[in-house]
């Protein structure tokens, strides 16, 4: 990157949802170019209006109360998806075949970040000439300096493509103060709702149902674990995963 060129600010939020209680679990990073930040921001709390104001809007917390506020949320990024205002992007995860013993010395928590270096790594390669600040959702890690593990490695993948360390800063944030960590909630529980076939269990929430199928309907898809492709603002990456390795009991 010439330093004599500016580079374009993307702003990067990332969560996770059905971490343990279904099969695939779902790790998702919206992407949003500094300039359609803020106003996309003012656009949120506007549809959010007096009465959730303060409240944080999750997808566990998805209902019919507010469905009307959920539901124009959901256009809205769908909209300004259309637009180049945001990128969403998502990468499943088979939890049947997880297989952290062979290559993560046992540390799920490693494998946890190893599959987010996947997914940021491939969406980051296609916007060079900017620099990544990364928001991800709080979450108690064993080891204190993941994010700083992970922000290294993802500038050493880098800088072997360009000529410069895109990625500015990871920190971790609650869901609570970071309006767009919400949204992205809100996407990757949706989508993680549609990968486990949730909205075809008898006690499935209408409300969840029809908010998933809003979103889809707004992407253009029939389903939202359906992949458009990595070259759309919308993409699902099925990982895939080999099955774990069968040991042979010694000794």
């Amino acid at each position: 990157m010439d330093a004599s060129t500016p580079a374009r600010r993307m702003y990067v939020y990332c969560d996770e949802s059905s971490q343990t209680a279904a099969r695939y679990m779902v790790l998702g990073a919206l992407f949003v170019e500094e300039d359609a930040r803020t106003k996309l921001e003012q656009a949120f709390r506007g549809i959010r209006g007096t009465q959730l104001a303060n409240a944080t809007m999750k997808w566990e917390k998805v209902s019919d109360k507010y469905f009307s506020e959920y539901e124009q949320s959901a256009l809205l990024i769908a909209k300004r998806g259309r637009v180049g205002m945001l990128e969403y992007h998502a990468m499943t995860l088979d939890t049947t075949k997880f297989d952290h013993d062979t290559y993560n010395a046992g540390d799920d928590e490693l494998g946890y970040y190893k599959f987010f270096f996947n997914l940021l790594k491939w969406r980051m390669i296609r916007h060079k000439g900017a620099v990544f600040y990364v928001t991800m959702d709080r979450r108690h890690n064993r080891k204190a300096d993941r994010l700083e593990e992970l922000k290294w490695y993802l500038n050493q993948h880098l800088v072997t493509y360009w000529s410069y360390e895109p990625v500015k800063s990871i920190v971790a944030r609650s869901c609570k103060e970071v309006l767009l960590l919400q949204i992205t909630d809100i996407l990757t529980g949706a989508v993680a709702y549609h990968a486990n076939k949730r909205d075809n269990k008898p006690d499935a929430r209408r409300a969840k149902v029809k908010l998933a199928q809003a979103l889809a309907r707004g992407f253009g898809l029939p389903r939202l674990d359906v992949d458009m492709g990595s070259h759309t603002f919308y993409s699902v990456w099925h990982f895939r995963l080999e099955p774990p390795r069968r040991r042979t009991e010694t000794g």
